[in-house]
């Protein structure tokens, strides 16, 4: 295996939410298609007052259904910003490419309580082909205050890691062109508010005939938090997989108390039969393998008012490798 690493600055627009406007934080999403794909496109995201997911197949024709969760917060009295980032993957198939980036915030802090930056969401497209997935991972690895008290800087890394050997793949062709727009918030705190970072992970097998049922992690807290923001993920495969249905997500569920999906589906039992368009399923397989997935989680006890809201719906895609980069890979509503 080939490692590239990339280090360089690159800051896209950003613009500033007065603190009288409501905030929307992302906390997660899950994507259900009816038979396993290649990744074309697949994303879940907040930018300004919208909610978007995106979802793209391969060669097959299929349909998926979505949902994003996050949380609308109002009167907190919060500052905050919001940057899109864009990461271009490009190199060969077997490696993994790795960026990173420092992002730069204007803030003017005064209370001497340190600021946040959390994932909004993110969406991946392939450019040039679709490819299997084996690795894919988005961290915030440091925030700091920069030495002239202008900017709050925040070392993000990512990294993608896929191939394809299936006869539905471009076998001659090894090239990786992939993009990957992030959707970053700061969060500027009153004084004294509680904040806790913690990694949560799971380790998971399944067979080539899986028939699983998902498990969401149940955590509890006693310190009152009421919110938990996702400052990174990661999606750890043993070797190169279609996707059927994959879930990163954490979700209040009150009283301290929050579900934890780390879910990623290869293929299911029953796939050919059920699945949207039999004539294309009907070359599907199941390949047994296991995973490794884990959250980046950042625990906050806010004020104000917090109200958990979920953006659902469904995606017919086409497939016979259309560009993934058309609109008819995005749904969008309002996150109000």
């Amino acid at each position: 295996m080939i490692l590239r690493f990339y280090f360089f600055l690159l800051l896209t627009c950003s613009y500033q939410l007065s603190s009288a406007q409501d905030c929307f934080i992302w906390n997660g999403f899950s994507i259900d298609w009816t038979y396993n794909h290649r990744v074309n496109r697949i994303g879940s995201y907040i930018e300004g007052d919208q909610v978007f997911n995106t979802g793209a197949t391969g060669l097959g024709r299929d349909s998926c259904h979505f949902k994003t969760y996050y949380t609308q917060l109002s009167g907190a009295g919060l500052k905050t910003q919001e940057l899109r980032q864009r990461i271009v993957f490009l190199g060969e198939e077997h490696e993994r490419i790795t960026k990173r980036q420092l992002l730069k915030f204007p803030v003017n802090l005064t209370n001497g309580q340190e600021p946040q930056v959390v994932l909004n969401g993110f969406d991946l497209v392939s450019i040039a082909k679709a490819d299997k997935l084996h690795d894919l991972t988005v961290r915030i690895l440091e925030q700091s205050l920069s030495d002239d008290g202008r900017f709050w800087e925040v070392n993000l890394e990512a990294s993608l890691l896929v191939n394809c050997t299936t006869p539905e793949c471009e076998l001659m062709n090894q090239e990786v062109h992939y993009q990957l727009d992030l959707f970053l918030l700061l969060i500027e705190f009153p004084a004294d508010v509680l904040v806790e970072p913690l990694r949560a992970s799971r380790f998971f097998n399944w067979s080539a005939e899986d028939k699983r049922e998902r498990s969401p992690m149940l955590l509890e807290s006693a310190k009152g938090y009421n919110q938990a923001g996702i400052q990174g993920f990661e999606i750890a495969l043993d070797q190169d997989h279609w996707i059927l249905a994959t879930e990163l997500s954490s979700q209040s569920l009150g009283d301290n108390r929050f579900n934890i999906a780390l879910e990623y589906i290869a293929n299911r039992w029953n796939m050919k039969k059920d699945s949207y368009h039999r004539n294309h399923s009907r070359f599907s397989k199941g390949l047994a393998g296991e995973a490794k997935l884990a959250l980046d989680l950042l625990f906050m006890k806010l004020p104000g008012q917090l109200v958990p809201k979920s953006f659902k719906g469904s995606i017919i895609w086409p497939g016979k490798n259309i560009s993934a980069e058309s609109s008819a890979a995005v749904r969008s509503t309002s996150a109000r």
